[in-house]
């Protein structure tokens, strides 16, 4: 009878904990970075500087518990770099887009970091990143603003496509 019991709550304990940790949480997650979302967008409305400071202050410190709470969750981080771009701190930006990279490879990070270095200056680094985003999406490429880094990233991938060409050939003659 004993045995029963202790059967019995093991498994009402063991359901427990995957309602909570696979159910509940995943899905308070998703609420709460939807939430987050909407106010990240109302920060980069036109305001004073005062209250856009205000919004995303507010927005960084609701964001950062999620951090610990929902760790392979990739909006979060995005979404504390996108404040952090909007409070004109280009080095915290970027640091949030590196963890968003931890998690996730999107090229979507890539070009988010690649304009991030732009604005303090690195761009030689910030074509890499356009380049690595442009690999995973060729589409990407028209999207960026400058004339010249869209030059200089469609030449990078030309050349490094013209340098794997005769490899790739090589190989469907010998098969």
């Amino acid at each position: 009878m004993i045995a029963r019991v202790a059967a019995v709550t093991a498994a009402a304990l063991l359901c427990a904990w995957g309602l909570v940790h696979l159910a509940y949480v995943p899905h308070r997650c998703n609420a709460e970075i939807t939430r987050l979302t909407a106010r990240t967008d109302a920060a980069e409305k036109p305001a004073s500087d005062y209250e856009r400071l205000l919004r995303v202050r507010r927005n960084l410190q609701d964001l950062e518990p999620l951090r610990e709470t929902c760790p392979t969750e990739v909006r979060v981080p995005m979404l504390m770099g996108a404040n952090h771009e909007i409070a004109g701190r280009p080095e915290d930006a970027l640091r949030s887009y590196r963890e968003a990279l931890a998690i996730e490879q999107r090229p979507e990070i890539y070009v988010a970091i690649a304009v991030q270095q732009i604005q303090t200056g690195r761009v030689d680094e910030a074509i890499d990143n356009y380049v690595t985003a442009a690999r995973f999406d060729p589409n990407l490429v028209p999207e960026i603003h400058s004339r010249e880094l869209r030059r200089r990233v469609a030449e990078r991938l030309r050349v490094t496509r013209d340098a794997l060409a005769p490899v790739s050939a090589g190989r469907g003659r010998s098969q």
